[in-house]
């Protein structure tokens, strides 16, 4: 599976999930130019119900690390009581979910 697909497929589960809003997170640098939540930011980012907790997933395929602006972006998510995950399947993504849902 490709780490697009991967996406997609958190994508379609989260939007299942009750309480829980996700969007795909389009970012990066092209140039000069910085695009969309920053280098670094995750795949995809949910709000959620009930306190409107901030979860990211980093989607990464077999294999796939993290990079260092990624890893910058997780501390900053996770040091303002937000929840970030580095997951590799849509069961990984789930229980990132839950866990948002127990913080609250």
């Amino acid at each position: 599976m490709s780490e697009t697909a991967l996406v997609k497929s958190v994508l379609q589960a989260l939007a299942l999930e009750p309480g829980v809003t996700a969007w795909r997170c389009n970012s990066g640098r092209r140039g000069r130019v910085t695009f969309g939540l920053g280098v670094g930011a995750a795949d995809v980012i949910a709000i959620v119900a009930p306190l409107g907790r901030l979860c990211a997933l980093e989607c990464k395929v077999a294999g796939g690390t993290q990079r260092e602006d990624q890893k910058t972006w997780q501390r900053a998510v996770q040091s303002r009581g937000g929840v970030y995950a580095l997951v590799h399947s849509v069961d990984e993504a789930r229980r990132a979910i839950r866990e948002a849902r127990r913080m609250a």
